[in-house]
């Protein structure tokens, strides 16, 4: 699972929040890299002058993602990809 799969895949929290506003906004920027690094990410922010909220919801984002994949081995999501292609939803 890349980055930007999991943003738009994340759940909406049920209150506003950095995370939230972060999600929301990678969701509807056409240009959002697919990122692989929290120093990608940080450089990407730096490059678009993103306020200081957003680097804060970016890191909170950024860290849920990386333990969540660096805690399931690869097999295990290339079985979801494969289930999640043969029901017919697309990334």
């Amino acid at each position: 699972m890349t980055f930007r799969e999991y943003v738009n895949s994340t759940k909406r929290y049920f209150k506003p929040s950095v995370q939230q506003n972060f999600i929301t906004d990678a969701r509807i920027d056409e240009n959002f890299p697919d990122i692989e690094s929290w120093d990608e990410l940080d450089e990407y922010l730096k490059s678009h002058n993103a306020g200081a909220d957003a680097f804060s919801g970016a890191r909170i984002v950024w860290h849920n993602y990386d333990r969540l994949t660096n805690s399931i081995p690869r097999e295990v999501w290339d079985y979801f990809e494969f289930v999640w292609n043969s029901q017919g939803f697309s990334k």
